[in-house]
């Protein structure tokens, strides 16, 4: 039924809303120019197409509007009220996939909304209670509240995926050989408000990083909000140096609705994109299997430039490549469960091909996993094209990147040493190529004399009962952490440079007693990252 009625759905824009209170909108006969001047002027553009502009604005927005000449239509598709889950019902489904299926598996809570709620990923992997060298995948969705249809598609891949890990084979490579993260609602408080913004008034998808801008509902800095922190927080461990990778997600899609296409980078600009090729065909494949009628691609800038938005942040600070899919012209389409299962094998096709490319780990010659930048460059004889660099994850140092067959050089680049270069490397289609790398600390160039001393990590009286003491060897300043074996940190403390001896009394930071069970204590100093096992027996 319709949530208002027509007749009072095209009365004044005044008469509908307050200072505050959004909705979408439509202005017609909109040049490039004047979509331009409008973002100048701090409106929230939603989509643009055929001269025809779609707008996120209140009361006094759609006033300026007409004072520019303009006469703001109210979108009648975001007035459809469609039976959609609550919040509420949303997480007790991803609790009972995970209850489905815990060994594959696992219910991570990431952060909290601007209002408190939380935001939920459940992680998707054959061997979940432990990191391994795989590549690693990210699905998000409803990062605009309003735009439900997302979050109905990025459910509908996470049940079937770990449903079908047994008996589909695309399911079952994808589980067995990558790490995939499904984050369905990442604004709570705009899927419960039914809100573009957070709780906060702020357009998620323009306050990330790169190329953020003021202005409009960009919020007062980048990642100013604390649900794009968290989004930031599951990736990197230190920003705004952009270190300290634990999730570099190499492949990964962002969910929308409003339009029915395929968004690719850049967003902010015309500048070349490295990977061209891999996106635009990667684009193609998705529009071919995706059974939206009327489907189309375009590059993100050529449909209306926007910044600070996640896919540009994925692409611009660590590589990871990232598209957009508008699942739908309706954001709240009705019949939801047809959409899902026409986004359902372009989604499953998009990350089996994702780990098509190279892979492979970046150590010291003491094994411990480094922190890298990764160049990957194409060869077509005596030319050569630089794909965007990827980063490894510290945790085990490895990387992935997705690539055409060809023929390519691989380097490693580490902080304190001389780059490394594997040349001439042959990838075939649909083939996973490994190219690892081994630094030697003897080779430390720069900032630090001499060799850096192993790091080590080691506990006394272990199994424990009351404490147990951890003795960290580092050359730099480090970090130890402890975390429980669902992989929640549960101790911190900072290592001086040369180490230190750390007491841990089996309690949280604020003094809560930990139950009897196994620990894993970590230990990093920027030169690679050490783990020692404890049990507490109470």
């Amino acid at each position: 039924m319709r949530f208002l009625p027509l007749l009072i759905a095209i009365l004044s824009s005044v008469a509908l809303s307050g200072p505050g209170t959004y909705r979408s909108v439509w202005i017609t006969h909109v040049s490039p120019a004047d979509l331009q001047a409008l973002q100048a002027e701090g409106f929230d553009i939603e989509s643009y197409r055929d001269s025809r502009a779609r707008i996120y604005a209140d009361a006094q927005d759609e006033m300026r509007l007409e004072q520019m000449g303009f006469l703001p239509i109210p979108d009648e598709t975001c007035f459809y009220e469609a039976a959609y889950p609550s919040l509420a019902a949303v997480n007790d489904t991803l609790e009972a996939i995970v209850a489905r299926h815990p060994g594959i598996c696992r219910l991570e809570n990431i952060g909290s909304s601007h209002g408190g709620r939380p935001i939920y990923a459940v992680v998707v992997s054959d061997n979940i209670g432990q990191e391994e060298v795989e590549p690693e995948f990210r699905l998000i969705s409803a990062i605009h509240g309003d735009e439900k249809a997302s979050a109905m598609v990025a459910l509908n891949f996470l049940r079937n995926l770990a449903d079908n890990a047994d008996t589909s084979p695309m399911c079952e490579y994808i589980v067995e050989t990558a790490e995939t993260w499904v984050i369905p609602i990442l604004n709570p408080d705009g899927y419960v408000s039914n809100s573009r913004y957070n709780g906060n008034s702020v357009d998620l998808n323009r306050n990330l990083s790169y190329h953020w801008q003021s202005g409009g509902g960009y919020g007062s800095g980048p990642f100013s909000e604390p649900e794009t922190r968290a989004l930031r927080d599951i990736t990197m461990k230190n920003w705004p140096a952009q270190t300290g990778f634990e999730n570099p997600f190499c492949a990964s899609m962002s969910l929308h609705g409003g339009e029915a296409c395929f968004n690719y980078v850049w967003n902010y600009s015309s500048a070349a994109v490295p990977d061209t090729a891999l996106i635009v065909d990667m684009a193609n494949d998705y529009a071919a299997l995706c059974q939206v009628p009327g489907f189309w691609v375009t590059e993100g800038w050529a449909w209306y430039v926007i910044t600070g938005d996640v896919n540009d942040w994925s692409y611009g600070e660590y590589g990871g490549i990232d598209h957009t899919i508008e699942v739908h012209l309706n954001k709240q389409y009705s019949d939801w469960p047809t959409l899902a299962a026409q986004h359902y094998m372009a989604l499953l096709d998009f990350y089996v091909n994702s780990t098509y490319g190279f892979w492979g780990t970046v150590t010291n010659s003491y094994g411990n996993p480094l922190d890298a930048n990764i160049q990957i460059t194409r060869r077509d004889g005596s030319d050569s094209e630089p794909m965007r660099f990827c980063r490894t994850d510290i945790t085990m140092g490895d990387y992935a990147k997705p690539a055409l067959p060809g023929t390519y050089d691989v380097t490693a680049t580490v902080a304190g040493f001389a780059p490394k270069t594997v040349s001439n490397v042959q990838l075939g289609p649909s083939e996973r190529v490994e190219v690892s790398f081994v630094f030697d600390p003897d080779g430390v160039e720069g900032g630090h004399s001499g060799v850096l001393q192993p790091l080590s990590l080691t506990a006394s009286a272990n199994p424990f009962s009351a404490s147990v003491v951890l003795n960290c060897t580092t050359s730099l300043e480090g970090r130890l952490t402890i975390y429980d074996i669902t992989g929640h940190s549960v101790f911190a403390a900072g290592i001086p440079a040369g180490g230190a001896a750390i007491t841990w009394n089996g309690t949280t930071e604020d003094g809560t007693p930990m139950p009897s069970g196994v620990y894993i204590a970590r230990l990093t100093d920027g030169s690679g990252i050490v783990s020692a096992r404890l049990v507490r027996q109470n």
